[in-house]
C-alpha cells in the first residue's frame, strides 16, 4: 500500500542515483529502503524534501558465488 509520499521519496532515492527504493513493512507506515553507494546525497535530499531519514551501513561481505 503505497502513497504520494512514498512514490516521491522512492523517485527522490532514484534520482539522486540509488539502485533502489521500495516500500518496506506492512505499508501505511511511510517507510522506504535505499540502496545506494552515495547515502549522504540521498539523506540529504530526504532531508530537503521534509522527510527524516538515517543511515545504516553494513560490514558484511553478503553471498558470494566461487567457482
Amino acid at each position: 500500500v503505497s502513497s504520494l509520499e512514498i512514490e516521491n521519496l522512492i523517485k527522490i532515492a532514484k534520482d539522486r542515483g540509488a539502485a533502489g527504493a521500495k516500500l518496506t513493512g506492512a505499508g501505511g507506515g511511510g517507510c522506504i529502503i535505499a540502496l545506494s553507494n552515495k547515502p549522504e546525497v540521498v539523506k540529504k535530499a530526504f532531508s530537503d524534501a521534509g522527510f527524516d531519514a538515517f543511515i545504516v551501513r553494513t560490514n558484511q561481505e553478503g553471498v558470494r558465488y566461487e567457482q
